[in-house]
């Protein structure tokens, strides 16, 4: 569906983008009819309806005519009015089962980002900031009609998350030795996202697994050392600790600052050996 005409100087921002958008499916559909494909298939690729294409000329004309008047400083915004028809004609010629040599024709696009819209379902990465929050999972393309609420100015090639799992320990070079090759292509969730192999995937995921056994080793022989260390002098009770370091301070350091030991207690000692149970059992 076409937007409705504004003057020349209400088109800035997003109204520029959305103009784009607007000239690029008349454009497109006048192209598409010189080739004689079908006014069905024409509404269909671009999301035109039927009575637009009956005024296809006088439509085009006039936003023709308003784009000849807005300032080349505001210009930088119709690009991602332009691009994104394209991305839409993409996936419905894909979902209508058209060959990447007929797309072609009607876009601008590689045979690359038209073999990856061609995938229902893909590995990805996305990290956000540069080497937070990293996830890898599986993912889907959202469909045009799902991508119809944003502003296309900031999202291309919206994608969904079928499933998805969280890298906390994984580390950036890591990362870096998997997916230094892969480009960046698109978004998710305004995250970098990165259409990856099942290899890569799995990659990610081993180094993952590997960083969390490490932690978990360093913990285990942290709980075993420190109990050791508990198992070498007396224990007290934590309700009678506070007490028993001012008795030590008032006869070693007559009431003043001084240095005064760690005196451990049974609490201390039975959180240890539980959490060092936790941790094996997890292991086995």
């Amino acid at each position: 569906m076409i937007n409705k005409l504004k003057k020349t100087n209400e088109y800035t921002g997003y109204k520029l983008v959305e103009l784009a958008e607007d000239i690029q499916k008349l454009r497109k559909a006048k192209l598409m009819l010189q080739h004689n494909i079908s006014r069905e298939k024409v509404c269909k690729y671009t999301t035109l309806e039927i009575t637009e294409l009956q005024v296809l000329n006088d439509l085009l004309n006039q936003r023709e005519k308003i784009l000849s008047q807005i300032p080349d400083i505001t210009k930088r915004y119709l690009d991602y009015g332009y691009v994104y028809v394209e991305k839409i004609i993409v996936k419905k010629m894909i979902k209508d089962n058209c060959t990447n040599q007929e797309i072609q024709e009607f876009v601008n696009l590689t045979e690359d980002y038209i073999n990856k819209r061609r995938l229902k379902t893909f590995p990805f990465f996305s990290w956000h900031f540069g080497g937070t929050d990293k996830t890898v999972g599986l993912a889907r393309w959202a469909t045009v009609e799902e991508e119809a609420n944003y502003n296309h100015a900031n999202v291309f090639d919206l994608a969904k998350a079928i499933e998805q799992t969280p890298l906390e320990d994984i580390t950036f070079e890591d990362v870096q030795k998997v997916i230094t090759t892969s480009e960046k292509d698109g978004f998710l969730y305004n995250d970098a996202l990165y259409v990856i192999t099942n290899k890569q995937k799995e990659a990610l995921l081993n180094y993952n697994k590997k960083e969390i056994l490490e932690k978990e080793n360093k913990q285990i022989n942290y709980y075993k050392e420190l109990i050791k260390s508990i198992e070498k002098h007396r224990l007290y009770h934590a309700q009678d600790v506070e007490k028993i370091k001012k008795q030590y301070n008032d006869i070693h350091n007559e009431g003043g600052e001084g240095y005064i030991p760690h005196f451990y207690t049974f609490e201390e000692y039975e959180y240890a050996k539980k959490q060092l149970a936790k941790l094996i059992n997890k292991e086995d």
